[in-house]
């Protein structure tokens, strides 16, 4: 279910071109593809660091729920940055130290609650309802975006705020 709704949430990579160039950023195709660059290679940097030193001496399960906890607001950030590039970046970098973690963290748990018997079997279903939810989350936030273009964000927020509370039940 966290990986569910992780995939729900992580539909604003889908979204986000279509929001900074059309909303109030007005951001062109050189813009979109500098902030790309620097998303991608803070996440590369990120990442190397946190799974190599970090990710096997923490609490796996409440490190999902804090990373999901903290990285909530922040989608809900993105539909509030209004023209502020600065607060954009800002943003992205704090999306980077958390949201961008959590489906290793997840993969993992998952890993561990499985056997070799089993494993191919549970990841396969999990991939195909990664598909639905991709497909479902792309329904919502077209839908949300007629209406503004800010409201996807929330959508997003409020579904990794649910793997937050997925991850803090036993």
């Amino acid at each position: 279910m966290m990986q569910l709704f992780l995939t729900l949430s992580t539909g604003y990579y889908f979204y986000f071109v279509t929001f900074a160039s059309f909303g109030e950023l007005h951001m062109d195709a050189k813009s979109i593809s500098y902030f790309f660059m620097y998303f991608g290679a803070l996440s590369v940097v990120i990442n190397f660091v946190f799974y190599t030193y970090l990710a096997d001496r923490i609490n796996q399960r409440r490190g999902i729920l804090w990373l999901a906890a903290l990285g909530a607001p922040v989608l809900a950030g993105y539909g509030l940055v209004g023209t502020s590039v600065v607060s954009l970046y800002i943003l992205v970098t704090i999306d980077c130290l958390t949201l961008s973690l959590i489906q290793g963290l997840i993969e993992g748990l998952m890993a561990q609650q499985t056997s070799d018997d089993d494993r191919g079997e549970i990841f396969g279903i999990n991939q195909a309802l990664q598909g639905v939810a991709s497909f479902g989350t792309t329904l919502v936030f077209g839908a949300l975006s007629l209406l503004d273009l800010r409201l996807p964000f929330g959508w997003f927020g409020v579904c990794l705020a649910v793997v937050a509370v997925l991850a803090g039940r036993r």
